[in-house]
């Protein structure tokens, strides 16, 4: 996962899981890698900073992750 520098100063407090392993980047994003088994909780999580995180990999949660927003977009008239 890749936060934009506006979002890394308040997700970089949270501890998302006790394995995670996170960085900060050059430019100020902050990038955090974490295990996990069930997507359906750390969309949850993800959707709560749409527009500010790219979901780098695995594949299968980006997808997932751009249907949901896709899926919230629909259901605005977007």
């Amino acid at each position: 996962l890749l936060f934009t520098a506006e979002a890394a100063a308040y997700v970089a407090r949270e501890e998302w899981h006790p394995a995670q392993q996170s960085a900060w980047l050059p430019d100020g994003r902050w990038r955090l890698t974490l295990p996990y088994v069930d997507d359906r909780e750390l969309l949850m999580d993800l959707l709560r900073h749409a527009g500010q995180v790219e979901v780098v990999g695995p594949a299968l949660l980006r997808k997932a992750y751009a249907k949901r927003l896709r899926d919230a977009a629909a259901s605005l008239g977007a």
